[in-house]
């Protein structure tokens, strides 16, 4: 289940990246670029149009700053996903 935080980030950077997924997840730690894509096309697409109509709160550059930062400290495990180990 994606947080309402995700979902923003995924609608944010699909204005500016488009269905480039894999770059997507590298800014979702934990999340795969099929988990983000399949969610879209399950989820978000069919909801589009009402979330348009939603006044929503824009992502400030500071948040995705902070996502990129976090992404980037984490080493991708052999399945592709990017969980921290314990």
């Amino acid at each position: 289940m994606f947080t309402t935080h995700e979902e923003q980030v995924i609608l944010t950077l699909h204005g500016m990246l488009g269905n480039k997924w894999s770059q997507m997840s590298r800014l979702l730690p934990g999340r795969s670029d099929n988990e983000i894509k399949y969610h879209w096309h399950s989820y978000l697409k069919k909801n589009y149009d009402n979330l348009e109509n939603v006044q929503a709160h824009p992502m400030s550059s500071d948040t995705l700053d902070e996502a990129s930062s976090s992404a980037s400290s984490l080493k991708p495990t052999r399945g592709g996903s990017n969980l921290k180990s314990s």
